[in-house]
C-alpha cells in the first residue's frame, strides 16, 4: 500500500494551478492511510485471539494430564496427607480455568466480531481500490493536464520571446526608418528652398491644369450622358431584336398559315372540279330525260293510236257477235311486262308512263335544287377564297412594311454600335488609367466578388434552364399526346372511309363513271397514307429531338457539374487566399495602429473598395433587373405561342368539319345520282317493253284488213 500512495505525490513539474486542484486527491489519499491502519490493528487482535485459543488448549490438556497424575499420586501416597494440598492446588486450577474460559468467550466473541469485521474491511478494501484505480486515472489525466499546460505555457513564453525579438526588430527598424526620416527631412528643407522658386512656375500650370480639368469635367460629364444614352440605345436594341424575333416567328406562323391555306384552296379546287363533272353527269341525265320524254311523246302517240284499234276491235265484236271459236295465236313475246299491259284497261298503261314522267320530273327538280344550292356553296367559297387572298395581302404589305421599318431600326442600331464604341473605347482609356491607381487588395477583392456573382449567376441559370427543359420535355410529352390521339383518330376514321369505299366499289363496278370515283377515292386513299406517313415521320422526328435534348441536357449538366467544380476549387484557392490575406490584414492592422501613414492609406483603399462594392451591388440590381425583363418578355412569347396553339387547332377543327360536311354531300349527290341511275334505267326498260309490246300488237293489226281467211 506504500507504493501507490507514495506515487500520489505531486511532481516538482506541476504548476501552482495543478498543485490546488491535487490538494483534496492527498486528503483522500491520508483517510484511505487511516482506513488501513484500522484494519491491521484488527488482524493483529484476531492473531491475539488464535494464540489466546492455542494457549487455552494447552492447558486444558495439561489439566487432563494433572487430574491423571492426581489419581495416580492419590493412589500411591496417602489421602490424609495429600488432599490439603491437592485440594489447593485444584482450586488454583479451577479459578484458572474460569477465568480463562470466560477470556477465551470473549475471544469466541472478538474472533467473531474481527470476523465480521474482516469480510466487511474486505468489501471495503474492494471499494477502496477501485476507487483508488479511478483516483489514479483522475491523477493520470491531471498530470497530463499539467503537462499540455505547461506545454501552452512554454510556447507561450517562446512566442512572447519571438514577439519580443520581432518587436526589437521592428524598433530596430523604425529607428532605422526615423534616421532615413530625418535624412530626408533635412533634404526636404533644402527642396523647399527650391520648391519655393518652382511653385510659382507651378502655380502658372495649375491655373492652365485647372481650366484643362473643367474641361475635362464638361467632356467627362457629356461622356456620361453619351454613355446613358448608349445604355437606352443598347436596351432598345435588345427590345428591337426580341421584336425582330417575334416577327420572325410571326412570319413562321404565317408561311405556315398560308400554306394550309394553299392546300385548302388545293382541296376547293379538287371540289370545283368534282362539281364540274357532277354538272356534266347532271347535263348528260338531262340529256337522257329528254330523250326519254321524247320517246314517252312517241309512245303516248303509239298508245292513242293502239287504244283507237282497241275501239275499233270492241265496236266490230259488238255488231258481229262472237266471230270465232278459237281466235288467232299471236306470235309469242318473251317480255313480262306486255303480258301485264294486256290484263291492263285502256287508260290505265297511259295514267302509269304519267306517273313515271311526274315522278322523273320530280327527281329532276330535286337535282337542279341540290345543284344550285352546290353553286351556292361555291359562290361562298370563293367568295371566301378572294377575303382571305386580300387579306394575306395585306398581311404581306404590312409584314413588308414592318421588316422595312425593322431593317432602318438595325441600321440605326448599327450606328448607335459604332458610336458606342468609339465612346467606349474613350471610357475604356480613362477607366484604364483610374484602374492603374488601384491596389492589389481591392483587386483580390474584386476577383472574389466577380466569382461569387458568376457563381449566382450561373447557378440562377442552370435552375432556369432547369425549369425551362422541364416544361419543354412536358410540352413535347402533350405534343406527343396529341400526335398520338390524333393519328388514333385519323386511322380510326381512315379505317372506316377505307369500309365504305370498299363497300362502294362492290356496289358501283357495274358503271364505268363509278370506276373513276373509285380511281379517285383511291388517290384520296394514297394522299391520306402519305399523310399518315408523314405525321409518322414527324413524330420519329420529334422523337429523336427529344432524344437530342435529353443527351444536351445531360453533356450540359456534366458541364455544369465540371464548372462547379472548378470554380469549388477556386473559391477554396480564394478563402485559402482571403484567409492568408485576413493573416497579413491582421498584422497589418498591429502595425497601423503605430502608423499613421499606414492608417490614412488604408482607410482610402476601404474607401475605394466600398466604392467598387457599390458599383458592383448597382451592377448586380441591373442585371437582376435585366432577368426580371427577360422572364416577363419569355413568358408573354410563350402566352402568345399558347394562343397562336389555340387558334390554329380551332381553324384545324374548323376545317375538318367543313371536310366532313362536304364528304357528307358528295356522299348523299352520290346517292342520289344512284338513285336516278336506277329510275332512269327502270324507265327506260319499261318504255322498251312497251314499245316492243306495241311493236308485236301493230304486227297483226296491220293485216287485219283482211281476217276473213284467218278464221275458220
Amino acid at each position: 500500500m506504500k507504493g501507490p500512495i507514495l506515487g500520489l505525490s505531486p511532481p516538482s513539474s506541476i504548476s501552482r494551478s495543478a498543485i490546488v486542484r491535487i490538494r483534496p486527491a492527498d486528503m483522500e489519499s491520508i483517510s484511505l492511510r487511516k482506513k488501513v491502519g484500522c484494519v491491521r490493528q484488527e488482524n493483529a487482535c484476531l492473531s491475539m485471539d488464535e494464540q489466546l485459543i492455542s494457549d487455552f488448549d494447552a492447558l486444558q490438556y495439561e489439566l487432563t494430564s494433572s487430574r491423571s497424575q492426581l489419581h495416580l499420586r492419590g493412589s500411591r501416597a496417602g489421602a490424609e496427607s495429600s488432599v490439603a494440598v491437592m485440594s489447593g492446588q485444584i482450586r488454583q486450577l479451577e479459578a484458572e480455568l474460569e477465568a480463562q474460559v470466560k477470556e477465551f468467550k470473549a475471544a469466541e466473541l472478538r474472533a467473531e466480531c474481527s470476523q465480521e469485521a474482516a469480510a466487511h474491511n474486505d468489501i471495503v478494501l474492494a471499494g477502496l481500490t477501485e476507487e483508488l484505480s479511478a483516483f489514479r486515472e483522475e491523477l493520470d489525466n491531471k498530470t497530463a493536464l499539467g503537462k499540455r499546460a505547461e506545454q501552452q505555457r512554454n510556447q507561450a513564453l517562446e512566442n512572447a520571446e519571438k514577439l519580443k525579438e520581432a518587436f526589437k526588430e521592428y524598433k530596430a527598424t523604425i529607428s532605422i526608418k526615423l534616421k532615413r526620416v530625418m535624412e530626408s527631412e533635412s533634404k526636404l528643407k533644402e527642396s523647399l528652398i527650391e520648391c519655393d522658386r518652382e511653385k510659382e512656375e507651378v502655380e502658372v500650370k495649375c491655373a492652365v491644369l485647372q481650366r484643362e480639368k473643367a474641361e475635362q469635367g464638361r467632356a467627362t460629364s457629356q461622356l456620361k450622358e453619351e454613355l446613358r444614352e448608349a445604355k437606352c440605345l443598347a436596351v432598345e436594341r435588345s427590345d428591337l431584336l426580341t421584336q425582330l424575333e417575334e416577327a420572325r416567328r410571326r412570319a413562321s406562323i404565317l408561311d405556315r398559315q398560308l400554306a394550309e391555306q394553299a392546300a385548302g384552296c388545293r382541296e376547293q379546287a379538287s371540289l370545283l372540279r368534282e362539281l364540274q363533272e357532277l354538272r356534266a353527269l347532271t347535263q348528260s341525265q338531262e340529256q337522257r330525260v329528254a330523250q326519254s320524254h321524247r320517246e314517252a311523246q312517241q309512245r303516248q302517240a303509239e298508245l292513242s293510236s293502239l287504244e283507237a284499234a282497241l275501239a275499233l276491235l270492241h265496236l266490230r265484236e259488238g255488231v258481229v257477235g262472237a266471230l270465232c271459236a278459237k281466235p288467232c295465236m299471236l306470235p309469242p313475246v318473251d317480255y313480262s311486262g306486255a303480258v301485264h299491259l294486256l290484263k291492263l284497261k285502256p287508260g290505265e298503261g297511259y295514267q302509269q308512263l304519267l306517273r313515271v314522267i311526274q315522278s322523273s320530273e320530280f327527281e329532276r327538280t330535286k337535282q337542279s335544287g341540290l345543284v344550285e344550292r352546290l353553286q351556292d356553296r361555291l359562290s361562298r367559297a370563293q367568295e371566301e377564297i378572294t377575303s382571305l387572298q386580300s387579306s394575306m395581302a395585306q398581311r404581306a404589305s404590312h409584314y413588308q412594311s414592318l421588316h422595312t421599318e425593322l431593317l432602318d431600326k438595325v441600321s440605326q442600331a448599327n450606328d448607335t454600335e459604332k458610336e458606342l464604341k468609339r465612346k467606349c473605347a474613350r471610357v475604356a482609356a480613362l477607366e484604364k488609367q483610374l484602374q492603374e491607381k488601384t491596389s492589389a487588395y481591392s483587386q483580390a477583392a474584386l476577383k472574389n466578388t466577380e466569382l461569387e456573382n458568376q457563381l449566382l449567376e450561373k447557378t440562377n441559370s442552370v435552375q432556369h434552364y432547369q425549369t425551362m427543359m422541364t416544361k419543354k420535355q412536358r410540352e413535347y410529352q402533350q405534343s406527343l399526346d396529341k400526335c398520338k390521339r390524333s393519328q388514333s383518330q385519323q386511322g380510326t376514321e381512315q379505317q372506316h372511309r377505307i369500309e365504305m369505299f370498299q363497300l362502294s366499289t362492290t356496289v358501283e363496278q357495274l358503271t364505268q363513271e363509278k370506276q373513276v370515283e373509285v380511281r379517285n377515292n383511291e388517290e384520296l386513299l394514297q394522299s391520306f397514307k402519305e399523310h399518315a406517313a408523314q405525321s409518322s415521320t414527324e413524330v420519329s422526328e420529334l422523337q429523336s429531338s427529344l432524344s437530342a435534348c435529353r443527351e444536351e441536357l445531360a453533356s450540359y449538366l456534366q458541364k455544369m457539374d465540371n464548372v462547379k467544380m472548378n470554380y469549388g476549387n477556386e473559391l477554396q484557392k480564394s478563402n485559402d487566399k482571403v484567409s492568408s490575406l485576413q493573416e497579413r490584414l491582421h498584422s497589418t492592422s498591429l502595425e497601423c495602429q503605430r502608423s499613421s501613414e499606414q492608417n490614412l492609406q488604408l482607410q482610402l483603399s476601404l474607401q475605394q473598395q466600398q466604392n467598387m462594392l457599390t458599383e458592383g451591388t448597382a451592377h448586380i440590381s441591373d442585371l437582376e433587373d435585366n432577368q426580371c425583363q427577360l422572364q416577363r418578355q419569355v413568358s408573354s412569347l410563350e402566352q402568345q405561342l399558347e394562343r397562336a396553339r389555340a387558334s390554329l387547332q380551332e381553324e384545324a377543327r374548323a376545317r375538318k368539319q367543313e371536310a366532313q360536311e362536304r364528304e357528307k354531300d358528295l356522299q348523299l349527290m352520290n346517292q342520289q345520282n344512284t338513285q336516278l341511275s336506277e329510275s332512269v334505267t327502270t324507265c327506260i326498260n319499261t318504255a322498251s317493253q312497251s314499245y316492243d309490246y306495241t311493236t308485236a300488237y301493230l304486227s297483226p293489226g296491220m293485216r287485219q284488213p283482211s281476217p276473213a281467211h284467218e278464221y275458220v
